[in-house]
């Protein structure tokens, strides 16, 4: 017998602005070309893509996707005298907060940009490891994950030789040395791609 995928969406539901509560914190921010990028989109197309939240066992609302529109949105109504009807919301299903939050992370969009300490108050609450991040658990492409890590939880990857804990040593495990194999006449045009392509990236060395 084949495997299923499990569906984790809900009904789809219609709320007032206010009804939404903001789940990410400080995780992400808005900055002002990115604000004026979204703006400029929702004014000129329409709002068009629902919002998706997790309802709590006590009914409020906490949106797992869609946090920046609902802050532009809200400068709209406040500061611009708009009327905002309505507004779509798909339900997410989670068994509790930390498990929306992680599913939060996961499809997090690409208007906001990280708050790095946001973002470490946010995976404390959440339960987050940060050997996660490097996992591959979490796609997070805008991070430097290895100095995000260093400045915050003081963990050094491998390529750095600062081994002096726990925390470093489950690193060690997530990141590893990566093999390329390729013809060998091809090999130094290859290793100066890669080394180009590096050669701005803190602790990374080639050999």
């Amino acid at each position: 017998m084949s495997r299923k995928i499990i569906i984790q969406v809900g009904d789809k539901i219609e709320v007032d602005l206010d009804d939404l509560k903001v789940l990410q914190g400080d995780l992400k921010e808005l900055k002002p070309a990115r604000e004026k990028a979204l703006t400029d989109a929702i004014l000129e197309d329409g709002f068009s893509s629902p919002f998706f939240a997790w309802r709590d066992p006590k009914g409020v609302l906490w949106i797992t996707d869609g946090t920046q529109r609902k802050r532009v949105l809200v400068k709209l109504r406040d500061e611009k005298d708009y009327e905002i009807p309505k507004l779509p919301v798909i339900l997410i299903l989670a068994k509790d907060k930390k498990s929306a939050m992680r599913k939060l992370l996961k499809i997090t969009s690409s208007f906001g940009e990280f708050n790095e300490r946001g973002l470490h108050d946010f995976m404390n609450e959440a339960g987050i490891k940060p050997v996660e991040l490097s996992s591959g658990n979490f796609v997070l492409p805008e991070l430097d994950v290895p100095d995000f890590l260093h400045n915050h939880f003081d963990i050094d990857p491998p390529w750095q030789g600062n081994d002096t804990g726990a925390g470093n040593a489950e690193m060690q495990i997530a990141l590893s040395t990566i093999k390329i194999k390729c013809p060998a006449k091809q090999k130094d045009t290859i290793v100066g791609i890669i080394k180009t392509a590096l050669k701005n990236r803190k602790g990374v060395s080639i050999g």
